[in-house]
């Protein structure tokens, strides 16, 4: 049986909560953390009024690439939801170890080639 901690979007886009929250799971003895990589614009039409909200959230490629050293190092495996190809993307250059794609994108065909 393999654990995963799922960390979602805890990180509320501070820097030092998502390397803690990695940190942590190793600690507690998970075998990997599982943060949601968001792109506003993969989510939500502009106008939609949880857009800011998600755009907050959101974090640079170099933190994610920070966030999937600091996973090696701590020897847990990094998980990632994405909502688009972008958000794949970024996944698949960081090496992480799964990606969970959201049931709501189980007929996005593009995406799941």
């Amino acid at each position: 049986m393999r654990i995963i901690a799922e960390a979602a979007e805890g990180y509320a886009g501070r820097w030092e909560k998502e390397l803690a929250l990695v940190e942590l799971a190793a600690r507690a003895g998970a075998d990997g953390v599982k943060f949601q990589l968001l792109h506003p614009d993969e989510l939500l039409v502009p106008d939609d009024p949880l857009y800011d909200l998600v755009d907050g959230l959101r974090l640079p490629p170099e933190r994610w690439r920070a966030t999937a050293e600091r996973a090696a190092e701590m020897e847990v495996e990094l998980l990632l939801d994405v909502f688009g190809r972008r958000g794949l993307e970024l996944a698949a250059s960081l090496g992480v170890a799964a990606v969970k794609v959201h049931g709501s994108d189980m007929l996005n065909h593009a995406l799941l080639r």
